[in-house]
């Protein structure tokens, strides 16, 4: 019986731990979109639970595009994204100087993707959740093979872009993580 206690206690309660890294700013604001947005999909009727651990990163915007701080992100040929996620971490854009005015829709937007990675490895804009989620649109989600010939596509499609338009592009990384971008496309 000893023998078994111990086996259940060295064994059996081993577990990774999920935790979260939000900038302290913004702790209960992200706390407050992950939350949401696991109602909202579970309002579908999805189970999730938490499997990954999850850390937000305030990216400096360089423009506001639709009142929403974006970037040009290198990893997407320095095309505007105002959020991007990889179910690990997840980026979403502030004011330059003061690193405040976080969008909140776009957090919980990206918070959508957390959920939908981690639990059914589910990468782009599921229609199921447009009417849940801010900017959340299908078929607008582009798959990009990495390498000139993704980026290529991907200029393609973003000249072809109205302004305030916004896409979803999925992309794997060097490291075979798969990535999903907001793009926005702004007024010239």
């Amino acid at each position: 019986m000893m023998m078994v206690l111990l086996l259940v206690l060295v064994c059996g309660c081993h577990s990774d731990k999920v935790s979260y890294s939000f900038p302290s700013d913004i702790r209960d604001l992200s706390y407050g979109c992950l939350n949401s947005s696991e109602e909202k999909i579970e309002s579908k009727g999805f189970d999730l639970s938490k499997k990954w651990s999850c850390k937000v990163v305030k990216q400096d915007g360089e423009r506001k595009i639709s009142n929403i701080w974006a970037w040009q992100a290198a990893e997407v040929g320095g095309i505007w994204v105002y959020g991007m996620c990889n179910g690990k971490m997840i980026w979403t854009g502030c004011h330059p100087q003061t690193k405040q005015e976080i969008h909140p829709p776009t957090l919980e937007h990206e918070f959508g993707h957390y959920w939908l990675l981690s639990n059914y490895s589910m990468s782009g804009h599921d229609p199921r959740f447009r009417d849940v989620f801010f900017n959340w649109r299908d078929p607008s989600t582009m798959m990009l093979p990495r390498g000139p010939l993704g980026d290529h596509m991907l200029k393609n499609r973003y000249k072809a872009m109205k302004p305030g338009e916004v896409i979803g592009v999925v992309r794997r990384d060097e490291k075979g993580e798969t990535w999903i971008y907001d793009v926005v496309k702004p007024e010239e």
